[in-house]
């Protein structure tokens, strides 16, 4: 007659079902934790970038002369395969003025806001499946705009920077 030890030789099928259930489980965490960091890794490579972007932009104007600071929009390289949009918002004068809901003046009757730097605001988009040759700045700064409930005017949600810097030229004179 035989023991029960020299019958318990193998696995039972319940025992591999729950070992491949166990190696299957942990495997799945692994394999979204590693895409989660992989996402994350090529995010932070893209703020990086759109920081680099933006101060290299930022520090080409220093040594500008100051009428020749204007607004523009451009297709920058982004980390990888990946492309950046910049746009540079040039806040003078007018456009100051134009933002208030009333004005202060000084002592010589002339708007104090004239007395402000200049303010330039950079500010860097991920230009995802935007291709260089065909880039429209126009589109781009339509698209960007904000309506009633932060939806441009083709009802879709308006891009947001990546990245926003401000440089502000004191030396620079409104009148």
């Amino acid at each position: 007659m035989r023991t029960a030890a020299n019958r318990a030789s193998g696995y039972t099928v319940v025992e591999i079902i729950v070992a491949i259930t166990v190696l299957a489980a942990g495997s799945a965490v692994l394999w979204y934790g590693l895409r989660s960091a992989a996402q994350i890794d090529r995010l932070n490579a893209m703020h990086h970038a759109a920081v680099l972007l933006a101060r290299s932009d930022l520090e080409s104007l220093r040594g500008a002369a100051k009428e020749t600071i204007h607004d523009t929009v451009y297709l920058g390289r982004g980390a990888g395969a990946d492309s950046l949009i910049l746009v540079r918002t040039v806040m003078d004068s007018a456009r100051i003025v134009n933002t208030l809901d009333e004005l202060v003046l000084d002592e010589k009757l002339s708007p104090k806001e004239l007395r402000k730097p200049l303010e330039v605001r950079v500010r860097v988009f991920s230009g995802r499946g935007e291709d260089a040759a065909v880039f429209d700045p126009d589109a781009f700064l339509r698209r960007m705009e904000y309506g009633e409930e932060g939806m441009n005017a083709e009802g879709e949600a308006a891009p947001r920077p990546l990245v926003s810097l401000i440089l502000m030229v004191p030396e620079y004179k409104w009148y």
